[in-house]
């Protein structure tokens, strides 16, 4: 176990490191934290799919096999999916979900609060309390919403 906070905190995404789970209390760890209430977005759960969000390892950025890819260290994520600091990532082109950009707010991810999921408007929106993204960007928990075409990096599916 560790004292590390993991969840939306304060505005700002805070992922648990070393795949550790966040459990439901909001605390990054191993063994309980990784059973019932463990949260997908923030670090690895068992039997789920996760972490859905991730920080870079290797440099990438984006929304990679199923996972959003977050820059670390506050780098910017450029037009073409990569990290760094240099201007031609932090200027035009530039990915505000996925990393800092110069004349942003970012990254900008929230929870949904009008059942929409996916990318708009330059903002990260997953779908709350392990619902599933639908194809068409809706969250839900019905079969249609959970089944073919669900977007994992959104939402459970």
């Amino acid at each position: 176990s560790t004292d590390k906070r993991c969840g939306m905190i304060n505005g700002k995404l805070i992922l648990c490191p070393d795949n550790l789970c966040c459990g439901k209390d909001g605390y990054c760890g191993t063994n309980s934290a990784c059973e019932s209430g463990c949260q997908p977005f923030y670090g690895r759960c068992n039997g789920i799919d996760s972490p859905k969000i991730r920080l870079s390892s290797k440099g990438e950025c984006g929304e990679i096999d199923g996972q959003i890819v977050m820059c670390p260290n506050n780098s910017c994520c450029s037009k073409y999916g990569s990290c760094d600091y240099k201007e031609e990532f932090c200027g035009k082109g530039c990915q505000p979900a996925f990393g800092k950009c110069n004349g942003f707010e970012s990254p900008k991810i929230t929870f949904s609060v009008k059942g929409e999921c996916g990318i708009h408007n330059e903002k990260i929106t997953l779908c709350p309390n392990n619902s599933c993204c639908s194809k068409y960007g809706s969250c839900d928990y019905k079969e249609n919403f959970c089944g073919v075409g669900c977007q994992p990096a959104f939402g459970l599916c």
